[in-house]
């Protein structure tokens, strides 16, 4: 189903249209959807299997896409897995629980059936394989993924193809992607940092894809590179990885107009916005989603959005700002975020946990605090009504972090607590009461463990944990004492 959406919308682009390109070579979409025929015709095998489940591991970002596209030819559900085999490919494998895993390297850690796809695999299908010239019907989901920003507990999620072509063309509508179709202007290149494991990845690249774009194949690594050609780009990027990237730029770098950029994973702190429009483009769109609801709202690239802002609340999209009764309060009043959309994922594709937990009513509630403001019904995302905290774009459970450095000997009583550096980017600080000395790097190496894509950690020393009343950290305390100490540094 995947290959005839694509097919109908590049209609005007041609089987010409370079729609994959890396540094040694392109790829045309005729050449693609050859490629994936000759691959699905390699796999036909597998259905004899009837898996419910398929687990791609492939570093390779051509040939991965080749394999989603094989399977849902094949009719066969597809999830994506992180490139390296760590915390979160282990976390994910759990909560996935592929039947078999397509994979670039040996798993031999894991009891599950494996095939191997490396480069010499897909040299022989690709060069000397047969073209698949049947197509089967996905009767389940298209793609599974884990689901882990709206609750403390990662959770299992399904998208049938239906649903995920409707999320695509919600995208295109939201003009997120419109300066994709400027007839008059060479298409530019799209390069994401959101990794496709996840729903919101994939489907923000398919609808790049549809538009017209050409994906590059490239990580975060190569962007400097990339921006120095000084050709059409689009970025997708978290709050982290923008400041990385402003962080390996030239002193010299000054904004340019062929770049814009899509921020996904939060809103856009006002210092890093600024520094941004100084030295990269003033082309800034920031988006506001779940994985659960897909897009929500767009703030586009006007530059007067205050503070904590997400930009207006899509056409299509219902959303109410409410108390814990599920009264709607009036304008600025801050409360609970729900939402109501045709791309809220029904609760039958909620494949782990129980979804009635997110559901009341029909609303999903999302777990934010906001609230909304005039003329144009801004909406702005103040914080979380649990331990869970963005640090960049990636969701944490402070909770979980707090059990890991009270754990660690010697340390009598510790907290983790947000502060934001001087892009205005929260990262993590830990406070501990210890009488001895301890081995930092130890507990970092720690924390990692449990998250590998936690930032890096700064550790203070106190002599209490300041609590609230049922004994929680006072974690606001914390950010706010450390925020001010920093602000003379910053300055």
């Amino acid at each position: 189903m995947f290959e005839e959406f694509l097919l109908e919308s590049h209609q005007p682009f041609g089987d010409k249209h370079i729609l994959f390109e890396g540094f040694s070579r392109s790829w045309r979409m005729g050449e693609f959807l050859v490629d994936v025929k000759k691959v699905a015709q390699a796999l036909l095998g597998i259905r004899e299997q009837a898996p419910s489940i398929v687990g791609i591991k492939c570093r390779n970002f051509y040939h991965h896409w080749l394999i989603i596209f094989a399977l849902d030819q094949l009719g066969i559900t597809s999830a994506s897995f992180p490139n390296d085999i760590g915390v979160t490919f282990h976390e994910n494998f759990n909560i996935i629980q592929p039947d078999l895993m397509l994979c670039d390297e040996v798993l031999s850690a894991y009891q599950v059936k494996s095939f191997l796809i490396n480069e010499k695999w897909f040299s022989d299908v690709l060069s000397r394989g047969r073209v698949f010239l049947g197509k089967y019907k996905n009767t389940s989901f298209a793609r599974v993924s884990v689901a882990s920003g709206t609750s403390i507990n990662a959770e299992k999620i399904g998208a049938t193809a239906e649903y995920i072509i409707q999320n695509i063309n919600n995208i295109l509508h939201s003009n997120l992607l419109s300066f994709t179709h400027k007839k008059e202007e060479k298409k530019p290149q799209v390069i994401s940092c959101i990794g496709f494991d996840i729903l919101t990845g994939f489907q923000i690249i398919m609808a790049a894809m549809v538009a017209g774009a050409t994906v590059e194949v490239a990580d975060r690594i190569h962007i400097a590179a990339i921006l120095a050609r000084n050709t059409p780009l689009v970025l997708i990027l978290s709050p982290l990885h923008l400041e990385y990237i402003i962080g390996i730029l030239s002193p010299l770098s000054t904004a340019r107009d062929s770049l814009n950029i899509i921020i996904v994973g939060g809103s856009l702190p006002e210092q890093l916005r600024n520094i941004t429009t100084q030295k990269l483009t003033r082309k800034i769109h920031v988006v506001y989603g779940t994985e659960e609801t897909s897009l929500v709202a767009v703030q586009n690239d006007k530059l007067n959005w205050g503070m904590n802002s997400v930009g207006s609340v899509l056409p299509w999209v219902e959303v109410e700002v409410v108390d814990e009764n599920g009264h709607i309060l009036d304008e600025e009043q801050e409360g609970s975020v729900r939402i109501k959309s045709n791309s809220v994922l029904p609760p039958q594709f909620f494949l782990g946990l129980k979804a009635e937990d997110k559901f009341q009513n029909g609303w999903f509630y999302s777990g934010d605090r906001g609230y909304f403001k005039s003329p144009n019904k801004e909406l702005f995302i103040t914080g979380r009504y649990d331990d869970l905290v963005s640090f960049g774009g990636d969701k944490f459970d402070l909770r979980l972090l707090d059990d890991i450095v009270k754990s660690f000997s010697p340390i009598i009583d510790g907290s983790v607590f947000p502060v934001p550096d001087k892009n205005g980017v929260l990262k993590p600080y830990v406070a501990v009461v210890c009488e001895n000395n301890f081995d930092g790097d130890e507990l970092s190496r720690k924390m990692h463990e449990k998250y590998e894509n936690l930032p890096s950690i700064t550790l203070i020393w106190v002599n209490e944990i300041p609590r609230l009343s049922d004994g929680r950290p006072n974690r606001k305390l914390m950010t706010d004492s450390i925020s001010e100490a920093l602000k003379s540094n910053y300055v």
